[in-house]
């Protein structure tokens, strides 16, 4: 998922002094104590800040044109390596095709040399990608020396957060909700700018990798409210200026949030930590789940499957068929922290579980795939059964109906992200 960065960043300019401090800190953590990585300083001068998104990874074609349903109108093109700025004319009608050759760039009828190309509308306009309209600008961004490249749009962050929360929430939820998540996604997005995005040409993802972006087709008057309104507000935690952190969210924590730590091995920080759900979110379709059957044998395939797929390759030595799974440990809130895994030669394997959802899921049928790892499982004859499940996602940092349901009985946003991120507290980040 790394790549190495081929071109500069403007918004890296806008970090304060102490954020490179930290930076170098980090490198010499081991030796000298410093923070891990996970926790970057909130010092970021942001106004104007950048997300620069990945809107379509590993294509060889691309149909760019103008938004808006107007006629033809003037790009400027600027290609790396090249001091020349290149005026084209792109219609608004379905545009033109974008195509890769080997150094040659094709974009309808023009041709240019060389690398990534960055397109700028002349009027200020909106771009239309596959038929799609974006803000901002639009790179792309070559893959080696074949047809393949990155489109990428670069979008000032309170568009950017414009075209996501309405994907990321139903439309009729709640303002307070709405605004919640504008506070949670602006912070989760200059966490990645600032900490991955410094050595790669692109900051996160238009799915669930990072959070779902729709660019302008995706923004309605209530997600442009909740952005505007809490426009430059991100959550830090820690004294002094306070860190800005990985702000995780999910669907539904099943009224019992887990912690960072547990998920995804990351620092175990008070935002993301365990801590009574007090059972918001009872509302949710997914709440209450199951049972999930699965034989024996095809859930020692998946978890032989899953273990192959991680990098470095899990240790999964020996096994043979699935005799039993059982939750081993729980968290303090009695969410699953570990399950244990027994072939039929006895041999035990402890799997986190998240890993054993991921194992479930590794091979399953599309929409066949585990909820949530908040689920007890047993055995039964030559199946093994996940019951008594609840929620929807990996459960750690703000659930999104619990927030809906919060703002429905009064909650201030305010209220709904000091819950939902323990010993954290809002901060202008611009």
């Amino acid at each position: 998922m790394e790549c190495p960065g081929i071109d500069g960043k403007d918004a890296m300019m806008r970090i304060r002094h102490i954020f490179w401090v930290f930076l170098a800190c980090v490198s010499l953590a081991a030796l000298t104590g410093c923070p891990p990585a996970s926790q970057p300083p909130a010092s970021i001068s942001a106004s104007n800040e950048l997300i620069r998104v990945r809107i379509f990874p590993s294509v060889n074609r691309a149909d760019i044109g103008i938004g808006g349903g107007g006629g033809s109108s003037s790009v400027l093109a600027s290609v790396s390596g090249d001091p020349a700025v290149h005026e084209l004319i792109l219609p608004a009608s379905g545009g033109v095709p974008v195509l890769r050759q080997g150094s040659l760039w094709r974009i309808g009828a023009a041709q240019l040399s060389g690398g990534a190309i960055t397109l700028q509308a002349k009027s200020g306009g909106t771009f239309a990608v596959n038929q799609s309209p974006y803000r901002g600008s639009l790179r792309l961004v070559p893959l080696g020396d074949g047809a393949l490249f990155d489109v990428v749009n670069d979008v000032e962050i309170d568009d950017y957060l414009s075209g996501v929360l309405a994907r990321e929430l139903y439309r009729d939820w709640p303002l307070e909700t709405y605004k919640a998540q504008a506070v949670v996604a602006r912070t989760y997005a200059l966490y990645q700018s600032h900490t991955d995005g410094l050595s790669r040409y692109w900051d996160v993802w238009a799915d669930e990798r990072s959070q779902v972006y729709g660019g302008v087709a995706a923004e309605t008057e209530l997600s442009r409210r909740a952005a505007t309104e809490t426009a430059g507000l991100v959550l830090v935690y820690g004294p002094g200026e306070g860190h800005i952190f990985e702000a995780y969210f999910s669907s539904d924590n099943g009224g019992v949030p887990q912690s960072g730590f547990d998920a995804f091995g990351m620092s175990d920080i008070p935002p993301l930590a365990a801590h009574a759900g007090e059972n918001w979110g009872h509302l949710s379709p997914h709440y209450n789940w199951g049972p999930l059957t699965v034989s024996k044998e095809e859930l020692t395939r998946r978890i032989r499957t899953w273990a192959a797929r991680k990098t470095p390759v899990r240790a999964i030595v020996g096994l043979t068929m699935v005799n039993s799974v059982e939750v081993a440990a729980l968290n303090p809130y009695g969410r699953p922290r570990t399950f244990k895994v027994t072939d039929a030669n006895g041999t035990i394997y402890l799997l986190a579980a998240e890993e054993m959802r991921q194992a479930f899921d590794a091979g399953a049928p599309a929409g066949a795939g585990m909820p949530s790892s908040f689920c007890k499982a047993r055995a039964e004859g030559n199946n093994i059964v996940f019951y008594d499940g609840h929620g929807l996602g990996h459960g750690v940092g703000m659930s999104q109906y619990a927030a809906r349901e919060q703002a429905q009985a009064g909650w201030s946003y305010e209220a709904i992200v000091d819950f939902a991120y323990p010993q954290s507290r809002l901060a202008k980040a611009y």
